[in-house]
């Protein structure tokens, strides 16, 4: 990103890096909006070029997109959506109601899209739900320098889902090469999606597959379980032990209650 009258260069690198002709030929989408010699580049008017590094032998190339802006302008710095989730029913359509910052910038007129159109259908700031899923609305400015994204769990309206995972303990204590079966129960108890997703935050202290974990060695970690569309989650906590090592099993004080002076120093 560069300002009208401002210059920048474009650098290459070869493979091999030994390579024998290094010569490239430069070219740019558009040269009245970026003047480009010898990898050096300069920004002639507002817009949006690609430019082109060729090889003199052989053809082999590389690409890099350059945007000129108007040094007197304001340009978008941040997208501002009012929700990171939307859960929403078949064939509900939804606004989405959003800010750009700073708010005197030019470029307001965003793109939006999304990487799922089997599940939602977006047409500008709305989205209408086609069918159950999980899905992103993706708002981009246009010259593609800022984005800002919103999951959309879409649901089937006569369906029941898991509004609760109830996980037997919250701390687990197990030995190195135990493997352990842990209890839970989804909520309501007709919950039509209680296949959930088990990960832990330390596979280097324990191996989770389904609702099962190995202690590995020596250490603590998080389990974690989840409805498939991440809308419900629950959590345990794992200590995993030596069974070589002897581990405290309870901590007294030899008193329930001291009395000190000001500037009085005890040891308990």
């Amino acid at each position: 990103v560069v300002n009208i009258d401002e210059k920048d260069v474009a650098t290459v690198t070869f493979n091999p890096s030994n390579a024998t002709n290094k010569n490239v030929i430069w070219e740019v989408s558009d040269p009245e909006i970026v003047r480009v010699w010898n990898g050096e580049f300069r920004g002639l008017k507002e817009g949006k070029v690609t430019i082109t590094a060729k090889t003199e032998d052989g053809g082999k190339t590389a690409t890099c997109e350059v945007i000129v802006r108007n040094p007197n302008k304001n340009y978008v710095e941040q997208i501002v959506l009012p929700q990171s989730q939307y859960i929403v029913n078949i064939d509900d359509a939804v606004d989405i109601e959003y800010s750009c910052l700073p708010k005197d910038s030019e470029n307001t007129k965003l793109v939006w899209t999304t990487e799922n159109p089997e599940i939602i259908r977006v047409w500008d700031n709305r989205f209408r739900a086609l069918q159950e899923g999980v899905a992103e609305v993706i708002a981009t400015t246009d010259d593609g320098t800022v984005e800002a994204r919103c999951k959309v769990v879409v649901r089937d309206p006569n369906k029941t889902y898991v509004e609760q995972i109830n996980i037997e303990k919250e701390k687990y204590f197990a030995y190195e090469n135990e493997a352990v079966d842990i209890n839970y129960t989804c909520l309501p108890e007709n919950s039509s999606n209680t296949e959930l997703d088990w990960t832990t935050d330390n596979n280097e202290v324990i191996r989770v597959w389904g609702n099962r974990f190995r202690g590995l060695q020596e250490g603590t970690a998080t389990i974690y379980a989840r409805t498939k569309d991440g809308t419900v989650e629950a959590t345990c906590e794992v200590v995993i032990r030596d069974p070589n090592k002897s581990y405290v099993e309870d901590i007294s004080f030899e008193k329930t209650s001291y009395l000190a002076d000001i500037d009085e120093a005890i040891d308990i």
